[in-house]
This record gives structure tokens, sequence and C-alpha cells, in this order.
């Protein structure tokens, strides 16, 4: 007895203070790791801010060189290789807001070093063995997408370059 505290209520508080400073000194950091495909780099490393262009946000530990984040800055007909950010220009072309996520989509994916929670294996595929899937989003986060693509069009069940038509080699 110390007090009016009890041995009981001491050990609480020491235990308390104990758990707050070890929370601190020791607290949970998400591993960096770069999905291992062509497309990003084998770790993470800091790039300038300035040569990521659009994908700046992710220059403390990128996944993404120089060139692709450039080839993601200056994509105007393509999301990704063979899917046009204008699936239906016979009915309207993809607005810029709508394109901004997308954009910012691919920086996310290209750049970010956070998904190692997420990361599961696809095999031995060319292009990509992991990928990322079930990573939880921001309800806040897809409302702003979907209010940004509400009045956009896509004129494909899924975005995969085989589900669109080819004319010249090039998605239509």
């Amino acid at each position: 007895y110390f007090h009016g505290f009890t041995t009981k209520n001491i050990m609480d508080v020491f235990l308390f203070i104990i758990n707050f400073i070890f929370s601190f000194l020791f607290k949970s950091v998400q591993p960096s790791v770069c999905i291992n495909s062509v497309h990003h780099k084998l770790y993470p490393t800091p790039e300038k801010t300035s040569d990521l262009g659009l994908c700046g946000d992710w220059a403390e530990l990128s996944c993404c060189s120089k060139e692709i984040a450039q080839n993601i800055s200056n994509s105007n007909e393509e999301y990704y290789s063979n899917v046009p950010f204008n699936q239906c220009p016979e009915i309207k072309n993809l607005s810029q807001t709508c394109k901004d996520h997308f954009i910012n989509d691919l920086c996310l994916y290209h750049c970010g070093s956070m998904f190692d929670p997420w990361i599961v294996s696809v095999g031995t595929g060319k292009i990509r063995k992991q990928r990322i899937k079930n990573i939880p989003l921001c309800k806040k986060d897809c409302d702003e997408w979907f209010d940004a693509c509400k009045d956009d069009f896509t004129c494909s069940d899924t975005w995969y370059p085989s589900t669109f038509n080819k004319v010249d080699g090039k998605s239509t």
C-alpha cells in the first residue's frame, strides 16, 4: 500500500507506462518491398520527386524507376499496355478528373512500396511473379473516384487487353 495505491494499481500504472514507451520505441513498421515484376525495381529506393512527375508522392521509397514514372505521367492514350483511357470514344472521351484517378492508381501500383501484407505469388509469369490481392480501400477514396468517373463510360466488362476489339493492333 503506497499513498492510497494498492500494489495492483501501481503494477497496472507501471505496465501501462512500459507499454506506452515500448509502443513508441518498437512501433510496428510495415516492411517496404516491391512487387516482383519487370515493371518494378527489385527493392524500394529514394528518387527525386521532380524525376517522378505525377508519381512524385512516392519518391521517398519508390518501387518505380524514373522511366516508368515518366511513362505514367506522359500517358495520354493508354491506361496500361493496350488498355485505352478512352474506351468509348464514339460516346464520350474519359474526363480529365476521372483519368487523374486512374493515373494515381498507376502511380500507386508501380511506385508504392507498402503492399507487403497483400502481395501474393502468381507463379512464374514472364511479366510478373507477384500481384496484390485483397488490399483494403478507404471509403473516401472509393467515393471520390466514383464521383470523378460517374459520368464516364467503359465499353468492356474488364480492363484486360484481351477484352477490347483491335484495329491495327490497337485496342478500340
